[in-house]
């Protein structure tokens, strides 16, 4: 394309002229053609600086782009790991038997998508009569959150009851003003949370750390049907049973249709065990605050509801959780019921030259009746030591039950741990005596012990509770209710009876250097006065 000079005249210099002479023609410089001639030259450089600016806002507006599209494709995969993590965090929630023991990362999952610095789950626990009785026992924490577990709160310290108040109010309000009883079921599902904004415009909230802090929480209820109690045992354990005998009384039969009936009638039993469990509601709250970022200003709704959705399948696994625990406190009973001969060959065997070791022992300390008791008795001691030993495997599985066993054995095996010095407040739940402590410190700690047990060592007020208990007990009730427990019921009273020796003993022994001394003292008398 050919273009006129007068085009590219205009197109190229035009703008540059026109301004250089439109500011001669105003300034009437004495040298016109120098002052154009600057002025040109000046227009040409701030021309160039104009376009360069314009390059690094091209080259800034496109840098801003592309970390725009940057962000947004890593929200996107951000959001996409995040979905799949909570996906995968659910998928196990609802394979799990055991939900205690992944409870900790679900709730670092929680906290992580929330926002909160602190996530935990807490369990209504009931402390006697009344509703002031009850009281919340923190049972699981996300990593670095441990410092609330073993930690109780009151209805009457912090806002945390509000849930379940509210619950209630609820429930009551939808069955006065709805005759649709599924409507009311319906509504009743979700749960309102309690939910504060700011911690410290609330003067009801408690703080487990000393200094108040800016901070938001959040309480969000959710409760389970828990089979995991002694009546559903006694139904499983009586299922069981029946299936045994069924099995017992067809098991000669080699037919296989017979075998297949066996089969069937097992399952049959079992499935109608399950289906009349006896339920009880487990009341959790999942709680969740901002207290460590020191920031108020509460959690957003699109949180809240992902937070009531995981308290559901939370809910959820501690359902089959306490149904897993069942079958094994069964397992576990049959188990022991299964070792009762063993446990009873240990003792017989333990038995075995017993009179021969006593009488050993009694001719040691002829001369001394005292010494001669407390012999025997360590005699009698050492040797149910031994049996303890040997069913110390039975012990532990006895303790490992999820369900509290009979009162009987409950008492048998807090008298044990009398023997060590241990008080009931030492494994209670504020007043509330706790089968999970009781049992772990003395499959951990007084078990294993038994052995190189001191019964000097024992204080004279446990000695006093161990009495006192063994004194109510009936111990072939505890023997027939289980084989283990019965064990320890007999070696505690083979420390009380080596007690009472010893204390005999220790006071023969001071009444004897208190009438030696008397003797003594009435000798120098008399020699004083014949002199």
């Amino acid at each position: 394309m050919i273009i006129s000079i007068a085009d590219y005249l205009k197109e190229n210099v035009g703008d540059a002229l026109t301004e250089a002479l439109a500011f001669v023609a105003r300034s009437k410089p004495a040298d016109p053609i120098e002052e154009l001639g600057h002025y040109l030259l000046k227009f040409a450089a701030n021309k160039e600086e104009t376009i360069e600016i314009l390059r690094e806002d091209a080259r800034a507006d496109e840098e801003i782009s592309r970390v725009h599209e940057n962000a947004l494709a890593e929200e996107k995969t951000n959001d996409g790991d995040t979905k799949v993590q909570e996906n995968d965090i659910v998928e196990r929630l609802r394979s799990t038997d055991d939900v205690l023991s992944i409870l900790p990362e679900v709730l670092a999952h929680v906290r992580e998508i929330s926002g909160a610095s602190s996530a935990y789950v807490g369990r209504r626990e009931s402390g006697g009569e009344g509703e002031e009785s009850d009281f919340i026992k923190y049972i699981a924490a996300a990593p670095g959150d441990e410092n609330v577990l073993e930690r109780y709160l009151r209805p009457s310290e912090g806002v945390t009851f509000e849930a379940w108040k509210r619950r209630e109010t609820e429930e009551k309000e939808e069955e006065e003003t709805n005759d649709d009883a599924d409507a009311a079921v319906e509504k009743t599902k979700e749960r309102s949370p309690v939910h504060v904004p700011n911690v410290l415009r609330d003067d009801r909230i408690q703080f487990f750390g000393e200094i108040p802090t800016f901070g938001s929480y959040l309480a969000m209820p959710c409760e389970y049907k828990s089979c995991c109690n002694r009546e559903s045992l006694e139904k499983l354990l009586a299922a069981a049973s029946s299936d045994t005998k069924t099995d017992e009384e067809e098991g000669e039969s080699k037919d296989t249709g017979a075998e297949g009936k066996s089969d069937e009638n097992a399952s049959s039993s079992l499935e109608f065990a399950a289906s009349t469990f006896v339920s009880r509601d487990v009341d959790l709250v999942l709680c969740l605050d901002t207290l460590a970022n020191n920031v108020p200003g509460g959690f957003d709704s699109g949180v809240v509801d992902k937070v009531r959705s995981l308290s559901k399948e939370i809910a959820a696994a501690f359902e089959r959780s306490d149904l897993r625990a069942l079958r094994s406190d069964a397992d576990i009973i049959a188990a022991e019921e299964n070792a009762r001969k063993s446990i009873e060959v240990v003792t017989a065997s333990a038995e075995d030259g017993l009179d021969e070791s006593v009488a050993k022992a009694e001719e040691a300390s002829a001369e001394d009746e005292e010494g001669k008791r407390l012999a025997v008795a360590l005699v009698r001691l050492e040797r149910a030591s031994r049996v303890v030993d040997a069913a110390r495997k039975e012990i532990v599985a006895l303790c490992s039950r999820r369900v509290a066993p009979d009162t009987v054995v409950v008492d048998t095996l807090l008298a044990f741990l009398h023997a060590f010095g241990v008080d009931a407040s030492a494994v209670s739940d504020l007043n509330k005596l706790s089968w999970s402590k009781l049992s772990s410190r003395i499959a951990s700690d007084a078990a294993p012990t038994v052995e190189s047990f001191d019964v000097g060592s024992v204080s004279d007020a446990s000695m006093k509770s161990l009495r006192e208990r063994l004194a109510d007990s009936d111990a072939s009730a505890v023997h027939e209710r289980s084989a283990a427990a019965g064990v320890l019921a007999k070696w505690l009273r083979a420390v009380v009876e080596a007690r009472d020796a010893q204390d005999a003993k220790k006071a023969a022994t001071a009444a004897a250097a208190a009438a030696a001394e008397e003797e003594k003292e009435a000798a120098s008398k008399e020699e004083a006065e014949d002199a």
